[in-house]
């Protein structure tokens, strides 16, 4: 949980999920930050459903995953909620990569993070809480997929072929 490193004694609020996201808040960890993953409740990240599993875990979840803390957060729910802006006030970076939007819905877009012309921080001398949004190829994801984005297309895109996972002849 990030005890050295030119990162140490920086928080990181993480609503990431599947792959760029986890990627990105795991090298914020590895450099040193402490990274809260806030999960959704029941189910928590869509990557904890995505094999290969050892022991009936997830091994693609923890790979990206390790070495933060996690807690189950309904951001719709009030306490839940409640206990979230306790967390984002003492945030150094909140990084998401939720689809365009979402954080607006949810109440916590940027502009509704802005107070009084300053970001919301409670501690004194705190690193100010800067947008730190991934949308991994989301602009072109959209273009291509009138809205729905999904890794295929990019895949395709980027490579020229569609993913196979059918097995191969010959294959044993």
């Amino acid at each position: 949980m990030g005890a050295s490193g030119p990162l140490a004694g920086t928080f990181v609020l993480d609503l990431t999920r599947v792959l760029a996201g986890p990627y990105c808040t795991m090298v914020l960890g590895d450099l040193g930050a402490r990274v809260v993953k806030v999960e959704a409740p029941e189910r928590g990240d869509d990557a904890r459903q995505i094999g290969p599993f050892v022991g009936g875990v997830s091994a693609y979840f923890w790979s990206l995953n390790r070495g933060k803390q996690s807690i189950a957060l309904d951001l719709r729910a009030g306490p839940d909620r409640a206990v979230f802006e306790r967390l984002l006030a003492r945030a150094d970076v909140l990084v998401e990569n939720f689809r365009p939007g979402v954080m607006e819905r949810l109440g916590f877009g940027w502009e509704s993070l802005l107070l009084d012309g300053g970001l919301r921080v409670e501690r004194p001398g705190a690193h100010a809480l800067l947008p730190q949004v991934i949308e991994a190829f989301a602009a072109e994801v959209r273009s291509i997929t009138f809205g729905r984005p999904t890794l295929e297309d990019v895949f395709v895109r980027r490579t020229g072929r569609r993913f196979d996972a059918s097995p191969k002849e010959g294959a044993a």
